[in-house]
């Protein structure tokens, strides 16, 4: 069903168990009524997976097979409309966002300096620009059948240059790999 418990026609279920084989994914599609069964399941239980022709998905564990009749309701979908400020030239755009098992990244479509992505399930969503010398992204949280808004400003890129050295005897270490990455507001790295 839709999120006013109207019928949901045309929706592929997939019922995906602890044992199943990634080949062959047991599925059956909602009538008219939404209604859907999907048979000869070796008795388990199963993580049902559900995704409307419009791109609407959703996911329910825990479902016990032989059991009990299975609701599922599908939220409609939203977007994120947003604009561009301070990119010296125009910067490539996507968000990136976890729905249901799997992260998913989308584009947008890009009019001057202003973009839209449309169709997206219901999550937070991470919104990044980067140019030659801009950067930036944004937290945006997409509500069902809603548009978030978010500006993207264009800040210049920086660099850290460090030494990595043995700890007892301060000689530099040749070889070694580095990584940084940005951590919201007092936020610190977790090991």
């Amino acid at each position: 069903v839709d999120d006013g418990g109207a019928p949901f026609a045309d929706v592929a279920i997939r019922a995906l168990g602890q044992h199943s084989d990634a080949r062959v994914v047991p599925t059956s599609f909602t009538d008219a009524n939404g209604a859907f069964a999907i048979s000869d399941l070796v008795p388990g239980t199963y993580s049902l997976h559900a995704r409307a022709p419009d791109g609407a998905e959703t996911e329910q564990d825990g479902v016990s097979a032989p059991g009990d009749e299975v609701s599922l309701q599908l939220a409609p979908l939203g977007s994120i409309d947003g604009e561009l400020e301070g990119f010296a030239t125009p910067p490539m755009i996507w968000a990136v966002a976890t729905v249901g098992s799997g992260t998913t990244s989308v584009e947008p479509v890009i009019d001057g300096s202003t973009f839209e992505l449309v169709g997206l399930a219901p999550a937070r969503y991470v919104v990044m620009a980067r140019a030659a010398d801009e950067s930036t992204e944004q937290v945006v949280v997409v509500a069902p059948g809603a548009t978030a808004h978010v500006t993207l400003t264009g800040q210049a890129r920086g660099r850290i240059e460090g030494t990595v050295t043995e700890l007892a005897a301060k000689v530099p270490i040749s070889g070694m790999t580095c990584s940084g990455g940005a951590f919201p507001g007092d936020a610190a790295p977790v090991f």
